[in-house]
């Protein structure tokens, strides 16, 4: 897995007169709270594929979870390499600037939660906090919850300004 190639720093804004500082880990924080879908990236043979996802996420921002059917490509590929990447964003509908778009990129290795494991409860709650119309589908055999221990953070404004964050 790729190592970041800058370290975590606090991002000044100089378009701010009193020159406020961007806080990196806030600003994830909102997104990961604000957002309700994100993409997962996962690979096969070399070859991308990504699906649009709900998820959940633990408040110390080491985890994110979601549900993926056992009969799908991802849980396919999920099996076959455990290296994701899972972006998520704030655009609205309507963009009146797209230098307001604020992009998080989490990176990581993903893992099936063993339903007898006594963490399965915690991260499913993760899910279902958001996604409570999931919890039919979270408790199926024929679904797998599945956890991404996050690596880094990349939090991404103004198209090139980067935050490396290390949970």
């Amino acid at each position: 897995m790729d190592e970041p190639i800058i370290t975590s720093v606090k991002i000044e804004n100089k378009n701010r007169t009193n020159q406020t500082q961007i806080d990196a880990k806030k600003a994830t924080e909102k997104i990961m709270a604000g957002e309700l879908y994100g993409v997962l990236a996962t690979q096969n043979n070399g070859h991308p594929y990504t699906s649009l996802m709900a998820y959940g996420y633990s408040s110390d921002l080491k985890k994110i979870v979601f549900i993926t059917p056992k009969t799908t490509r991802k849980y396919q590929f999920l099996e076959a390499c455990n290296n994701v990447a899972f972006q998520v964003d704030n655009r609205p509908k309507i963009i009146k600037s797209i230098m307001t778009i604020e992009s998080l990129t989490a990176t990581g290795t993903a893992y099936k939660v063993d339903a007898n494991k006594k963490e399965y409860n915690y991260l499913r709650s993760l899910l279902l906090s958001k996604h409570h119309y999931l919890e039919y589908s979270s408790s199926s055999p024929s679904s797998a919850l599945y956890c991404i221990k996050v690596k880094h953070l990349f939090h991404v404004v103004r198209l090139q300004e980067v935050s490396v964050i290390t949970p």
